[in-house]
């Protein structure tokens, strides 16, 4: 049990021995090559380097006399390195190369420094160094946000609304004084929203009237197609404007109630007219509207008692109002 500690005592010392003997003897003996490192600021320090050059060393059999100068330098744009092989005749190579980092060009001379220590101070051109990593080129910038697109046209709508409406009216012409009548109306106008936008109505248009002096009166029954074309249009939001042309071509019924001779007769009536129109929307399709126009008689019937006893006779100018709903499908 006690011979084996001993033994490894022994073997331990033994080793110890020739071990420092071989240190002394390597102590003793100048190196086969010589290598000198002149490091800038922030490089790698000189024993780092050292073994970074010996790492590429794999046969030292062709070494003895070579002579391996270094030196790094900082520039503004990186560092400068340069690598000075001399052979034992005295031969000198050379390479130089830069980078961006010390430490890049310090690894690529380690590199260099070792293959002309292998080479014993020669410089062989086939033999190409690791090229110095490129720093990463810096990040584009970031790139310009496209100019924001314009804003897109309103739609502009297409067809043709159709729409009812019927209205109270107070005219001039059928008495010296305004007499009330009533209109149903029938639209078709066109969705644009454009001044010049078409819009034509179809109506219907009824009225009494009661012509009366000391000795007769008479009983008047109107009826009445119109025709109109609104080609203007101003409209706001629910506000819309029209100024339009109508056609009216009238009848009218006469019932005369003379005292003396008696007679009925009926004439046709027909007029032009410019009118404004102004519709307001209330709620959905519903809406109110208004009328103002102004007529002039194509012919103006005239009603008297024969022989000559002039009862009335139609103005050269007309005036009508109307008021009334309607609904747009």
């Amino acid at each position: 049990m006690l011979r084996h500690p001993r033994r490894l005592v022994v073997c331990a010392c033994a080793t110890a021995l020739g071990c420092f003997g071989a240190t002394s003897a390597s102590a003793e003996q100048p190196a086969a090559y010589e290598l000198r490192y002149e490091p800038a600021e922030g490089c790698p320090a000189d024993a780092p380097f050292r073994d970074d050059v010996l790492a590429h060393v794999h046969d030292t059999s062709r070494s003895a006399g070579a002579r391996v100068a270094v030196r790094i330098e900082a520039q503004a744009s990186g560092f400068h390195g340069e690598l000075v092989a001399t052979d034992d005749e005295g031969h000198e190579g050379r390479r130089s190369l830069d980078g961006a980092t010390c430490a890049d060009v310090a690894h690529a001379l380690a590199f260099l420094a070792g293959l002309a220590i292998e080479l014993g101070g020669h410089l062989e051109k086939s033999e190409e160094p690791p090229k110095p990593v490129a720093p990463p080129p810096p990040a584009p910038p970031p790139p310009k946000p496209a100019p924001a697109p314009p804003p897109p046209k309103p739609v502009e709508p297409h067809g043709s609304d159709i729409s009812v409406a019927a209205l109270g009216e107070l005219r001039t012409g059928l008495a010296p004084a305004l007499r009330p009548a009533l209109a149903l109306a029938f639209d078709i106008e066109q969705r644009r929203r454009r001044v010049l936008t078409h819009a034509y109505r179809l109506a219907v248009v009824g009225a009494t009237s009661e012509l009366a002096r000391s000795d007769g009166s008479a009983s008047l029954r109107y009826l009445a197609g119109r025709a109109e074309d609104c080609p203007l249009r101003l409209d706001d939001a629910r506000l819309v404007v029209r100024a339009c042309f109508a056609f009216e071509l009238g009848y009218v019924w006469a019932k005369s109630h003379a005292t003396t001779n008696p007679r009925d007769q009926g004439q046709l009536w027909p007029s032009a007219e410019a009118l404004v129109r102004v519709k307001y929307g209330i709620v959905g399709g519903l809406f109110a509207e208004l009328d103002v126009a102004g007529g002039v008689p194509i012919l103006r019937p005239r009603y008297y008692f024969e022989p000559d006893r002039v009862l009335y006779e139609v103005p050269v100018l007309t005036a009508q109002g109307g008021l009334g709903l309607g609904y747009r499908f």
